[in-house]
């Protein structure tokens, strides 16, 4: 169960990065701190 907590954590994580970058795609900032 705490496998399954921690790997719907990091998909809930990665998805609020890719909105971060979606937002922030016109901030070269963003894009490079992100990739």
């Amino acid at each position: 169960m705490h496998l399954t907590a921690s790997r719907g954590t990091a998909v809930f994580v990665w998805g609020v990065i890719n909105l971060l970058e979606g937002y922030g795609n016109d901030n070269p900032g963003t894009n490079a701190r992100v990739r």
